[in-house]
């Protein structure tokens, strides 16, 4: 009961609470126990840093699954993103971590820079149609959004843009990308499904 920061089983017997009052009361507590122990984990896990742990609450979904779960073409382009934003989705730099040497950590379709998330998503110049296409339309958005002016600054700022192209929700992103989060999200997710189908037709064999 301690863990959960819950009053001492003795005081439950000599005041014991209604039923539906304790538990609700402990479910609450349940809930903020796991919610502060699965965040305090990720903060410390390298792979998720770019999932923002503000969005990571008890019963409520992500927003990468917000307008995605009544819709199955929708939900695949999700699940793509999320093993993206978890660190779960296998890139050369992945592979050649766990070949103790054996693999190389190059692009295999550009073979010029090591094929980390960032060069994944923002630098490989094979993948680079699509990564325009779907950038242009989150440029125009945000053109007819509340902080137009703010389109530069995350357009030339790397760190900034990688964080929206993988998790838009993020407070410093959504700050910049004010009302127009849900459209963000929704395009971004297609940009990186797009991205992973380009990456796995152009995949040497």
């Amino acid at each position: 009961m301690e863990k959960y920061n819950s009053a001492h089983p003795l005081d439950y017997l000599e005041k014991p609470p209604k039923k539906e009052k304790w538990k609700k009361e402990y479910k609450t507590q349940l809930k903020q126990y796991w919610h502060e122990s699965l965040k305090k984990e990720a903060e410390e896990k390298s792979s998720l840093v770019y999932l923002s742990m503000e969005n990571i609450k008890p019963g409520k979904p992500h927003p990468v699954w917000e307008n995605a779960k009544r819709n199955p073409q929708e939900s695949m382009k999700a699940a793509v993103k999320v093993k993206v934003m978890t660190g779960t989705y296998r890139l050369q730099t992945d592979k050649a971590k766990h070949s103790g040497g054996r693999i190389s950590d190059k692009c295999k379709l550009c073979k010029q820079q090591k094929e980390d998330v960032k060069h994944f998503i923002l630098d490989c110049e094979n993948l680079q149609n699509q990564r325009s296409y779907y950038l242009q339309k989150i440029r125009t958005i945000l053109q007819e959004g509340p902080n137009s002016s703010m389109i530069q600054h995350l357009f030339d700022n790397q760190r900034i843009l990688l964080q929206m192209c993988i998790d838009c929700s993020h407070p410093e992103v959504a700050t910049l990308i004010g009302a127009d989060i849900q459209q963000i999200e929704m395009v971004t997710r297609a940009l990186v499904y797009a991205l992973h189908r380009e990456r796995t037709a152009l995949m040497p064999g």
